[in-house]
């Protein structure tokens, strides 16, 4: 009957766990829970950030790829600005132009592209030479320049003027 009892001490001896083994399980756990969770987060603002990007990116492409597209098209220049341009297109008057108010290129007053920072339009005559003169104009060039946070993206595109060769 001794053997028994001594059996049975030894089995309550090993049937749990000490303070100090279950503290240190919890504090193993808690730092891979950080390393794991913190990792996360890194990757999900990352993500976030080049989504942002790419929609100030994307929204100053299609507006400098729709002035290109109207104005290679358009019939005569109207009127000039370094900022501004007005043309005529199917009989009617288009201005494209910098709000630097609201930050943003307009087509006839409507927004075209938000978080601009800058338009310019450089004139250019057959021979490739900057030009001020509205009748020697045959091509222009667009550069437009946007924010996202701290850093300026730039984007240019040249139109030549097909109806105006």
């Amino acid at each position: 009957m001794k053997e028994h009892k001594h059996k049975t001490k030894v089995l309550r001896k090993n049937a749990g766990f000490s303070l100090i083994e279950i503290l240190i399980v919890v504090v193993l756990a808690a730092i891979v829970l950080y390393t794991v969770s913190y990792a996360f987060l890194t990757t999900a603002r990352t993500g976030v950030s080049l989504n942002r990007r790419s929609d100030v990116t994307a929204s100053l492409q299609n507006s400098v790829d729709r002035m290109v597209d109207e104005l290679r098209v358009c019939e005569d220049v109207l009127a000039i600005d370094s900022d501004s341009v007005t043309v005529l297109i199917d009989g009617d008057d288009v201005t494209f132009y910098y709000d630097a108010g609201g930050k943003e290129i307009r087509r006839n007053g409507a927004v075209i592209a938000p978080h601009v920072e800058s338009v310019t339009f450089t004139y250019f005559d057959a021979n490739g030479n900057e030009t001020g003169n509205i009748a020697n104009i045959r091509r222009m060039l667009i550069t437009v320049q946007g924010r996202r946070g701290d850093e300026l993206l730039e984007l240019e595109s040249s139109a030549n003027l097909r109806k105006l060769q």
